[in-house]
Parts: C-alpha cells; sequence; structure tokens
C-alpha cells in the first residue's frame, strides 16, 4: 500500500512540474503584432493561449485586398518554423519568440541578417529582430 501511495505521489508531483515548467516557457499569453520589415502590408501577428496553443498570421492590408491567413497553428516551441522573402528568394527558417521580441533564426540559431529586414533607413544587411507590441 505505501508503495502505491508513493507511486501515485511520484505521478502527481511529475504532472504537476510538467505543467508548470510548459506554461513557464510560453513567453506571454494574448495577442501580439511585428513587422520584421519595412514597407506597407508587412505586419504579423501571434496568438498565445494558456494551453500553448499558438497562431501566427499575416495582417490584413487596407491599402489592398490582402486577406490575412495563418502562417503557423500549433503548439509553442522556442523556435516556430516560418518561411520568410530575403536575399532574394522564400527561406525556411524558424521564428524564434520571446516576450519582447521575434527573430529569424537559422538552423544553428544565429539570427538572420538581410537587406529584406529593418527599416529602409537603416542600411543594408540589418538583423531580423523586431519587437512586438500589442494591439
Amino acid at each position: 500500500m505505501k508503495r502505491k501511495f508513493f507511486v501515485l505521489l511520484l505521478v502527481g508531483l511529475l504532472g504537476v512540474t510538467s505543467v508548470g515548467y510548459a506554461q513557464s516557457a510560453i513567453p506571454f499569453v494574448g495577442k501580439r503584432f511585428f513587422s520584421l520589415e519595412d514597407g506597407n502590408c508587412n505586419e504579423h501577428g501571434i496568438t498565445i493561449d494558456k494551453q500553448g496553443n499558438t497562431k501566427i498570421w499575416t495582417g490584413a492590408c487596407s491599402m489592398s485586398n490582402f486577406k490575412p491567413y495563418t502562417v503557423y497553428k500549433g503548439k509553442f516551441k522556442p523556435n516556430i518554423p516560418f518561411t520568410f522573402f530575403y536575399n532574394g528568394r522564400d527561406r525556411e527558417v524558424s521564428l524564434r519568440v520571446t516576450n519582447t521580441t521575434v527573430a529569424l533564426v537559422d538552423t544553428k540559431g544565429d539570427v538572420v541578417y538581410s537587406d529584406s529586414c529593418g527599416s529602409y533607413s537603416e542600411g543594408r544587411n540589418n538583423p531580423c529582430v523586431a519587437p512586438l507590441f500589442k494591439p
């Protein structure tokens, strides 16, 4: 009987610990927006709920008939798969999300640099890092 109680207690503690860890890995709960490049219609949004369900979408553009669409939907990961057009073509990278910023990173985890990122006034070969802002 003691052994059964110990096993149940251990399983219960592991469950509570893993739930706490999963929630602490989520950088925020709610909706945020970001733009990695200058210009019109380049906004993205990200929503993360308490369970870590994550959705990333492109923003609607009032200047055209461009409609928002989902580019990622799944559980939160430290590096979310993401396709971004830079240096002349679409590239598969990851989006690293923190509580205040997003960054495009390569397969080594290094921040991507590109002429496509940042403000046009910043010049060439900028880091692909952007602040997150609330709606």
